[in-house]
């Protein structure tokens, strides 16, 4: 060790021991604590996200089903578009839900709620091919604030950054969308854009119409 004329250690060795014994060990801990933090908090925002997702995919089925039981009643036509909340209140209370609960959609930003397809307004399912059930588009998350919201699909939430948004088929088929990379479920993900999904939703909405309006 070298040491200074009096015969004790220098004040450099002094420092580089100290920082030996005490700074590099504190490093090494806050390093640590800063990573178990990160991953602790990651843990508990994707727990977050998925009570989110499994909420919205609950509610958008139930609204479906509400929709279906209406229809069942109603020869087999869904509710018109402007007032589908008011037709399905009372199928809701039968079950012990409040219809005015089912609408808000718990994904982020909010507050926004759920809204019907005005193309199914009245729409009778007897028209319809069972493989286009799989691309109409029933409700849909939607930034529109007032109840029985309803519309082409205009005031879908359009996911970006970190935004969600999601909607069901008559299918049903209920997608969630994270962010602007594509859709979000609990069979995987995919590339389809939520943008995506109404077009091909319209397509279907087009084959059926010109189907009907050639009989």
């Amino acid at each position: 060790m070298t040491t200074s004329t009096s015969g004790k250690p220098s004040d450099t060795h002094r420092l580089a021991a100290v920082f030996k014994l005490v700074i590099i060990p504190l490093a090494v801990a806050f390093v640590a604590w800063g990573g178990h933090t990160y991953f602790k908090n990651r843990a508990a925002q994707q727990a977050e996200d998925s009570r989110r997702y499994a909420l919205a995919f609950e509610r958008l089925l139930t609204l479906h089903s509400l929709a279906t039981d209406y229809a069942a009643a109603h020869g087999n036509t869904l509710p018109p578009t402007q007032s589908w909340e008011d037709a399905l209140r009372p199928y809701a209370a039968k079950q012990g839900m409040d219809i005015s609960q089912l609408v808000i959609s718990p994904l982020r930003p909010g507050p926004r709620r759920f809204a019907m397809n005005t193309a199914l307004s009245n729409f009778d399912m007897d028209n319809l091919k069972s493989s286009e059930a799989f691309n109409l588009i029933l409700f849909f998350d939607s930034v529109a604030p007032d109840p029985n919201a309803a519309d082409n699909m205009t005031s879908l939430s359009q996911p970006a950054d970190d935004a969600e948004t999601a909607l069901v088929h008559l299918s049903p088929s209920v997608e969630v969308y994270q962010g602007a990379m594509g859709k979000y479920a609990p069979g995987g993900s995919t590339g389809l854009t939520a943008a995506g999904s109404i077009e091909i939703s319209r397509e279907a909405e087009k084959a059926i119409a010109a189907r009907q309006k050639n009989k």
